[in-house]
Order: C-alpha cells, then sequence, then structure tokens
C-alpha cells in the first residue's frame, strides 16, 4: 500500500475491513505526508478509505469534504479549489 501511496496522489482503497486496533496500527504506520479518510466499518463486512497525499491537498482550499453515503461501500471525497471541484468515490 505505501508504494501506491508514495507513486499517487490519491490511493482509494476497498475493503478494508478494519477494527480499532486495525485502524490505530495502520494511522501509526501512515507517514505525516499523508491523510487517511475512512468508512470505519468492521472486520466482518467491506469498507472504503481514501489516502492523499498533502501535496496534493495543497491545489485545493482547506480539507476537503469526506461523505459517507452507505457504510463501508461508497463514499465520496471532495475537493474544491480556483480551477474547479474534485469528487473521489
Amino acid at each position: 500500500m505505501m508504494q501506491l501511496t508514495r507513486a499517487h496522489g490519491i490511493t482509494v482503497l476497498t475493503e478494508t475491513r478494519e477494527s480499532k486496533e486495525r485502524l490505530l496500527f495502520l494511522e501509526s504506520m501512515l507517514p505525516d505526508w499523508v491523510q487517511l479518510y475512512s468508512s470505519r466499518i468492521n472486520q466482518q463486512r467491506g469498507g472504503v478509505a481514501i489516502v492523499v497525499q498533502s501535496r496534493f491537498l495543497q491545489h485545493f482550499y482547506g480539507k476537503p469534504k469526506w461523505r459517507v453515503f452507505i457504510t463501508g461501500r461508497m463514499a465520496r471525497l471532495e475537493f474544491s479549489g480556483s480551477k474547479g471541484c474534485l469528487h473521489v468515490y
């Protein structure tokens, strides 16, 4: 996962199957130059997460808006900037 995160501004993960312990471990392993957005579900069901490089965020205003539509299945990260908006589902 870290190779993908280093190579791309945005990394989208599916079937993350999180637990509180797994999430704490993942957050402790992520470098300071990335932000994690996650649907925070459980180990028995799907889950989605988006990892964003901090330098990618510099192209937009403020923090992106994270919205979960269907828990563990569908979410959106919305970026706004001077050149328009970007939505990542």
